[in-house]
């Protein structure tokens, strides 16, 4: 058989090598500078890590589980009354949830768990139920008889045991770290895929989508890390009750992590769709300046 007819395999062009490798690193320093710049910004920074805790615990979900809690404690002695005067009870308590005593107590509590997650103090993070104890009971006398006769507010715990420091995750000791390789990877992640556009200029359509795909494929690792991040936090809780209102606390800060992961995501699906893009309009440009040449000139 005629050499000229045997089909050879085309060589991988030295740019294409070396951005994919380049890009499979820019994953790893990717998800490092991401993960780190959530870690400052929501747990080492106290003020915001307070705004997304306290605006958790003070949700609806959130007042309805710990008024819950409250009254199955305040009437444990009285099963017939809990029935009549449970939801009307749960609904004072909902309401005494949003005033300026109970957001101070709520805040404590956030305070404690941000605390808890960045200092060596590993107690237990509690809700302190006094101050809801208190109002109740003045609030019951005023607004209904029949649960001021028959609530007892001393069945009601002082302190609600939310999480068991011991078993939280601990970053103590870790905040200079972060502070320091966060802006680090960021200017290492734009050098390494600076090079392939610095080296080959012509091909950088190609390259744009290659670097592309290696930033969505940094934003779905994020995504899929999420599930095996919620046991080390869930799994410090002592109860059913306990659990419920964490878990509301952790899909708020989780919200935040994961709206951070499907922009990255999106970065990555721009920069695919832009290589094509400029193709085209390249394409286009060139055939409408052919076009103009090509038209005669009118005498």
């Amino acid at each position: 058989m005629p050499m000229s007819k045997l089909k050879t395999k085309k060589p991988i062009e030295k740019w294409r090598v070396i951005t994919i490798a380049l890009s499979s690193v820019a994953v790893v320093i990717l998800l490092i500078a991401s993960s780190t710049l959530w870690v400052n910004r929501y747990i080492f920074d106290s003020e915001q890590f307070s705004k997304v805790g306290v605006a958790a615990l003070t949700n609806e979900q959130s007042r309805q589980t710990i008024a819950d809690a409250i009254v199955t404690n305040a009437f444990s002695a009285k099963p017939l009354p809990y029935r009549a005067l449970a939801s009307p009870t749960s609904n004072i308590i909902q309401g005494l949830l949003v005033s300026e005593t109970a957001k101070s107590t709520l805040t404590a509590t956030v305070n404690q768990i941000n605390l808890t997650l960045t200092s060596g103090d590993r107690q237990p993070v509690v809700i302190d139920l006094t101050a809801f104890k208190e109002l109740l009971s003045r609030v019951a006398i005023i607004g209904n008889s029949n649960i001021s006769n028959n609530i007892d507010t001393q069945n009601v715990p002082d302190n609600l045991i939310l999480l068991d420091g011991t078993k939280l995750p601990n970053f103590h000791g870790y905040s200079l770290t972060t502070h320091i390789v966060s802006p680090l990877a960021f200017v290492l992640l734009c050098i390494i895929l600076a090079v392939p556009y610095l080296k080959w200029r012509s091909v950088w359509r190609k390259i744009v989508i290659l670097q592309g795909i290696a930033v969505v494929v940094a934003g779905l690792i994020m995504l899929v890390l999420e599930p095996f991040i919620r046991p080390a936090v869930l799994n410090a809780t002592s109860d059913v009750l306990s659990r419920a209102i964490v878990t509301n606390v952790y899909d708020s800060f989780i919200a935040t992590y994961i709206m951070q992961a499907w922009f990255i995501v999106i970065c990555g699906l721009v920069l695919i769709i832009a290589g094509p893009m400029f193709t085209g309009l390249r394409y286009l440009r060139l055939r409408y300046k052919n076009r103009a040449h090509k038209t005669p000139r009118v005498q």
